[in-house]
């Protein structure tokens, strides 16, 4: 029986083009129609996953669509989790690595045990504690509280005073404001490839909207001691990567993670 999801945008893209499994041959076809080709599941050596959610694809809007899409996003989600363990392959942002992901308060103390030190964090329902926080810290930030991406900006106390009482409903992560650029530090094996970012934006990714210009990275050398501290500081099998701010003096220290 061959399970298909419907468009070449649905949830479960591996290497980003669709793909249909093949029960009778252990097979997976990749590709749209006219370029479609079975391979042996035994003869794929590395897999990059970026996950969407089949309800976030536009195309597919009928309740078999979706159903034929979850199924696919399990079949290949169970693959890519028994794949580096039956056959070596190599799998790059594996589902079960990123399940912190879900979860910042809970990632942010994964990180302070692996070593890094975080910004004072504060998640809450409580206006009143919330004020408090930013009256004791010279700049604050905020974020969700769950996986699901939210764009950093920064907390006014005043202008956003109205709007705390939101937070009786939704419980949201602040968190103070690190001065100084972002590293963004990726470790493979024993290397350190490491960039800086060059934005006045307080979510880099968001750049031309809170700054009005796109965010400029460059190639970065973080001090020996650093280098070493990346590796060894890097974390479980999996999670290899780490975003950190360099102190605005240059301090060549592991810097804190956001």
């Amino acid at each position: 029986m061959r399970r298909s999801i419907a468009s070449n945008r649905a949830s479960c893209l591996l290497g980003f083009v669709a793909a249909s499994f093949h029960d009778e041959r252990n097979s997976v076809q990749l590709g749209g129609s006219q370029l479609a080709r079975p391979v042996e599941l035994a003869r794929i050596t590395g897999a990059h996953l970026r996950p969407v959610e089949p309800e976030l694809v536009p195309e597919l809007t009928g309740p078999a669509e979706l159903a034929h899409a979850r199924r696919m996003q399990e079949i290949l989600t169970g693959f890519t989790e028994a794949a580096p363990e039956i056959n070596g392959c190599r799998v790059a942002n594996r589902l079960s690595a990123m399940a912190s992901n879900g979860s910042k308060p809970y990632q942010a103390q994964v990180i302070v045990r692996h070593g890094f030190s975080v910004p004072d964090t504060l998640v809450s329902t409580d206006p009143e504690e919330v004020l408090d926080f930013a009256a004791r810290r010279e700049q604050v930030v905020y974020k969700s509280c769950s996986g699901v991406r939210s764009i950093v900006t920064a907390f006014d106390p005043v202008a956003d005073r109205a709007r705390l009482q939101r937070l009786r409903w939704c419980p949201v992560q602040f968190q103070e404001r690190v001065a100084g650029p972002d590293v963004r530090v990726h470790v493979v094996g024993d290397r350190n490839f490491a960039a800086i970012v060059d934005s006045q934006a307080v979510d880099y990714r968001y750049a031309r909207a809170q700054v009005g210009s796109d965010a400029a990275s460059r190639r970065y050398r973080p001090p020996v001691r650093g280098q070493r501290w990346c590796r060894v500081r890097a974390g479980p099998p999996g999670r290899r990567w780490a975003r950190r701010r360099r102190s605005s003096s240059g301090s060549s220290g592991p810097g804190r993670c956001r």
